[in-house]
């Protein structure tokens, strides 16, 4: 009977440490998904500033344009950022955290 229980008891520590690692996998695949959509927008504002002093000229105010794109892309890197660290990595770090002290049991 004892032994039936400790199976029993083993079979569902396996089953959350399965649960375990498929969240810390989800999470981790956010943080990606989030670096790889803050790369992409950055990168296309900064070719649009680029384009906009190709196509400069003294009559029109390219540099005011982007300057305001500047900003955007500070604002924006920063509101990645700001995701990426205060919200996937401690999700990630709890379920690290939480497979830490599974395993020590």
């Amino acid at each position: 009977m004892q032994k039936n229980a400790k199976s029993k008891n083993l079979e569902i520590g396996v089953k959350v440490w399965e649960r375990i690692i498929k969240t810390q996998a989800h999470f981790s695949n956010l943080a990606l998904a989030i670096r790889k959509l803050a790369v992409t927008s950055l990168g296309t504002i900064a070719g649009i500033i680029l384009v906009s002093f190709r196509f400069a000229s003294p009559e029109n105010n390219i540099e005011s344009i982007s300057i305001i794109l500047c900003a955007i892309s500070m604002l924006l890197l920063k509101a990645f950022h700001s995701l990426d660290q205060r919200y996937y990595r401690k999700l990630l770090e709890a379920t690290a955290k939480k497979a830490k002290k599974l395993k020590k049991n």
